[in-house]
């Protein structure tokens, strides 16, 4: 199997883990190799599908993926413009985009 397999528009397996927030599908993806800087042919990234989707769980995927074992660029945004605070915002993922913009609490 080809981990680096994608669907029509470019999008990897583990930027889907990142839509349903399986943390630890994610965490075993890139055990094995995959690359999750890859972005799809909107310019997405597994930053951008987290903050659309990203379960119940969004704000601890958002940390792991900005932490140092990932270490994504939370600034990046797609060829529509749309960044990680517009995706968080969308979908009212009010506890990510305080993280996003500094307020831990």
């Amino acid at each position: 199997v080809d981990l680096e397999a994608t669907t029509s528009d470019g999008t990897t397996a583990f930027c889907w883990a990142c839509w349903q927030g399986h943390l630890d599908v994610m965490k075993y993806l890139l055990s094995r190799g995959c690359d999750p800087l890859r972005r799809n042919s909107f310019g997405c990234d597994a930053v951008l599908w987290s903050a659309q989707g990203g379960g119940s769980n969004s704000l601890e995927v958002m940390k792991w993926l900005g932490g140092p074992e990932v270490g994504m660029n939370f600034s990046a945004v797609n060829s529509n413009g749309h960044g990680v605070l517009h995706k968080s915002a969308q979908r009212g993922k009010g506890d990510v985009c305080g993280w996003i913009l500094g307020d831990e609490g």
